[in-house]
């Protein structure tokens, strides 16, 4: 696949949220990114995402001119592309798009590809919904979700959040797992104030109370409650600094901000090897880097993943989570193309 000669182009994506989505990282109607296409001499093809997240990786306009370069490379080789150096979402998509490629020549899925002579992939891998409000958490639960998660740390009053995710507890009662996610919005004796509070709804991890390593091992150290880190954790070095420091139960990894899907899978094995487990979530992106996480959560397997978002609209259409479970399409690669 390496020495096989492709071209590469992009279409821009902006895509209406079905809800204001409303993070400790700003709000958010729309979500914006980039469709990336290779396509080899016999006219195969394949695809990948490019979102970044403004105000935890790069901004969208300065990922522009990383594409322009993609596409100005002209017919080239796909280990002449990979040799570049691209913002890690570039690399995402690009890697992304070289291996739904790999895997549509070759007859495969891409969670086939990626589990290689490993287990078998999982056929559905089990999801959480994302709920804003006890409304939203219980139409979750009667659709047959079993986990829920819920982002906190954009109130003018922070007790204001904790009392929302009270309600939420109240409202789905204690046998569902309820995923808390701050964003890294509490710093220092706040961030072990809010998570004393949480502790008594039972959460099943806090994400990302603080950006702060050292607060982090303190609210799992003083406070009990299980801690997971995202934006914390994107590469090795980084995931192994938070180890050594003793911060986190739990790896939240994101495909998007990895690197792509092996990247991804090598930083999960980490992980594990660790023992810290490991949920894969997505970055919120189009349905194209979506369905790449949820070959990458086939292949891994293990706990319930995070890979739906709160879109009106999409570039192709996800599987529909049924029962709290999302069926990995068995056709090559990543099993269905853009319109």
């Amino acid at each position: 696949m390496n020495d096989t000669h492709v071209t590469v182009d992009t279409r821009p994506y902006r895509l209406r949220c079905a809800r204001v989505l409303v993070t400790a990282r700003g709000r958010w109607t729309h979500r914006e990114g980039w469709l990336v296409r290779v396509t080899d001499e016999d006219g195969a093809t394949g695809w990948g995402d490019v979102a970044g997240w403004p105000g935890f990786t790069e901004d969208l306009d300065a990922l522009e001119p990383a594409l322009r370069g993609l596409v100005g490379l002209g017919r080239t080789t796909a280990e002449g592309l990979r040799a570049g150096r691209w913002p890690v979402e570039v690399e995402h998509g690009l890697e992304l798009a070289l291996l739904d490629l790999e895997a549509r020549r070759r007859g495969l899925s891409l969670a086939s590809l990626l589990a290689g002579d490993g287990p078998a992939p999982m056929e559905f891998v089990p999801v959480h919904a994302l709920v804003n409000s006890a409304v939203d958490a219980l139409d979750a639960v009667h659709r047959g979700y079993h986990a829920v998660k819920i982002k906190v740390g954009a109130a003018a009053v922070w007790q204001d959040d904790l009392t929302r995710v009270g309600a939420i507890r109240a409202a789905v009662g204690p046998h569902i797992a309820l995923r808390v996610d701050a964003n890294g919005a509490w710093q220092g004796d706040q961030a072990l104030r809010a998570c004393e509070w949480l502790r008594s709804l039972n959460p099943e991890f806090i994400e990302q109370p603080s950006l702060s390593l050292e607060d982090c091992a303190r609210v799992r150290s003083i406070v009990g409650v299980p801690v997971a880190l995202d934006e914390a954790v994107t590469t090795s070095g980084s995931l192994q600094a938070a180890m050594d420091q003793g911060a986190l139960d739990v790896a939240i990894v994101k495909p998007m901000f990895c690197g792509g899907p092996r990247a991804a899978l090598a930083l999960a094995r980490v992980a594990a090897g660790g023992g810290v487990r490991v949920v894969v979530t997505c970055a919120l992106e189009s349905a194209v880097g979506r369905l790449g996480a949820l070959h990458v959560a086939a292949a891994l397997g293990g706990p319930v993943s995070g890979l739906e978002a709160p879109l009106a609209e999409d570039v192709l259409p996800l599987p529909a989570a049924v029962d709290g479970r999302i069926g990995v399409p068995v056709g090559p690669g990543l099993g269905y193309s853009p319109r």
